[in-house]
């Protein structure tokens, strides 16, 4: 019946008045926030999300680690180097300054080729930098 709303529809969707001029296939904000709340989350969706919680602990972890391992070899460094404290606090300093620049060029790089992509590349590099 052309007359009666879809039932598929909620009350306010079928209420809302068609707007003029709108590209075929489009929607209000509140329309598509909507339509996105009253559908069920796919099946992959809460797969991906463990994995990516997963990635996310895993690459802090490893950051983590490798920061413990400067700071546990600082006193080798010191001594090689036959620094003072203040020069050994350098070499924490340089640390840790070169990774809040690489953590810039991964972002640019992110957006380039994707957070997966450069994850798993970093990923990749760090631990064959690190055997």
């Amino acid at each position: 019946m052309e007359g009666t709303p879809d039932p598929g529809l909620s009350r306010d969707m079928a209420a809302a008045p068609a707007r003029a001029n709108a590209p075929a296939g489009t929607f209000a904000p509140d329309e598509n926030a909507r339509m996105r709340a009253d559908r069920p989350a796919p099946a992959t969706d809460a797969a991906a999300r463990r994995w990516t919680l997963v990635s996310a602990v895993l690459g802090s972890g490893m950051a983590f680690m490798d920061g413990t391992v400067v700071n546990v070899a600082l006193p080798a460094i010191q001594r090689g180097m036959d620094a003072s404290g203040a020069d050994a606090q350098w070499v924490i300093e340089a640390y840790a300054l070169f990774l809040a620049a690489l953590l810039l060029v991964g972002g640019a790089l992110d957006d380039r080729f994707g957070r997966k992509r450069v994850f798993l590349v970093g990923a990749a590099v760090f631990t064959l930098a690190s055997a």
